[in-house]
Formats: structure tokens, sequence, C-alpha cells
């Protein structure tokens, strides 16, 4: 068995990059739980899992997403670009304040300046819609690990919400009802939904910071799609 050499601490003959300068945030901190005890949602463990990706494949983590990803879904309209170069037809966030009320601020100093491991990616509906028919209909990993995915992981839970590798799921009755995941950055958010029963796939992108799950609801009961989120 190979072994992976990951040096997350500060180095100084290289300068912090990301996902490599974040992740030195947070590399020695202790561990919340011992492992396999307890799932708790962290991005550090998206910042860490780009991390290995390019170890092992020896390439920018933005370089083996748009190569293993975006290029076999036809994700053609989406990237992981710097915000520094005005990516074309990207939307300004906005933050929503309620003091006062409906202050609208710009998010531009309050998002990194390059997508990461855990967000940032810039992409369209179409393109996230894609990537969910890639991804179910094999395109993208194996059909073991595809399944893995779709698969409640981690110890043993009645919970409405749960999660797979990477995707956020829906347990009724002990069957996953729905695939999908939602994002939260300030000013930007998504939601990602797949319902399984109906082969039916509803995407929301929002430049605020707010809007993205009222609008998924309404377009499940539109939709007459069983949706017992909260």
């Amino acid at each position: 068995m190979g072994f992976v050499h990951l040096v997350l601490g500060p180095d100084p003959h290289v300068p912090p990059a990301p996902p490599r300068g974040h992740a030195a945030l947070v590399f020695d901190l202790p561990a919340v739980t011992a492992p396999g005890t307890k799932y708790q949602y962290a991005d550090a463990n998206f910042i860490l899992a780009g991390l290995v990706v390019e170890a092992i494949l020896g390439r920018s983590f933005a370089e083996a997403v748009s190569e293993e990803v975006l290029a076999p879904a036809g994700m053609t309209d989406t990237a992981i670009d710097s915000l520094d170069q005005e990516p074309r037809d990207l939307a300004t966030g906005y933050l929503v304040s309620d003091d006062p009320p409906e202050t609208w601020r710009a998010n531009t100093f309050s998002v990194p300046a390059v997508g990461m491991p855990d967000g940032g990616l810039i992409t369209t509906p179409e393109d996230l819609a894609r990537f969910i028919d890639a991804l179910i209909g094999g395109a993208l990993v194996s059909p073991a690990m595809t399944s893995a995915m779709m698969t409640p992981q981690g110890p043993r839970s009645d919970d409405l919400e749960q999660y797979g590798y990477g995707c956020e799921l829906v347990v009724e009755d002990g069957q996953v009802t729905i695939i999908g995941h939602g994002g939260l950055d300030p000013g930007v958010s998504a939601m990602v939904a797949h319902y399984r029963a109906a082969g039916t796939t509803t995407v929301v992108l929002c430049n605020n910071d707010r809007g993205s799950w009222a609008v998924t609801k309404r377009l499940a009961e539109e939709l007459g799609l069983s949706e017992p989120r909260a």
C-alpha cells in the first residue's frame, strides 16, 4: 500500500496558496471526537480532501476538477476562477442585513479570491443539473463509489438529513429519497436537489445569502414533489 505525504504546516520556502494555505489554519487543532464515533459537518474536511486529490494526482485542485469532473459532465460554463480576473457573467453577491433592515452589502471582500475544495465554484443551474445527471448516470466514478455517495455513511442515524460521500441525503423510512447539496457563502446561496422517485432535479442559485431554500421549497410544491425538509 502506498502512502500520501501531506505537508500541512507552514513551509518558509513556499508561499501559502489555496487549499494548502487554508489547511495551515487548522492542521494542529485537536480532533473534536474519536474517528468513526460522530458525524459533524466542517468545511475543513473538504479542504483536506482537496489536498489529498492534489497529492495523488500531482495537479492543482482546480485542474483536477476541470479534467476529472467538469469535462466528463459537459459542464462548459463552470470553472474555479480567480475573482480578480473578473470571470465572465459572474453576478455580484450581496449580504442581506436586518440592522438596519434591508441593507445590502456586496460580498467583494467577504469571500476568498479563488474557489476552494469547500466551495467557490462559479457555475450555472444548467451545469449543476448536468453534474447530477453525470453522477447518477455513472459517468464520473465507479458504480460502487456512486452507490457509496448515495448511501448514508458514518454512525447509524435516524435523522431526516444524512450524508453519503459528498452528497447530502434525505432519508425517509430507511430509503434515500432526495440527493443533492446546499451551498452558502457570504452573499451567495445555492440548493441542488434530485428527487429520486420523480427523476426530477431542481437547482436554485441566488446572489444573496438567504434566497435559495425558499425558492427550492416553492419549486417542489409547484412540481408536486415530496419535500419533507422544513
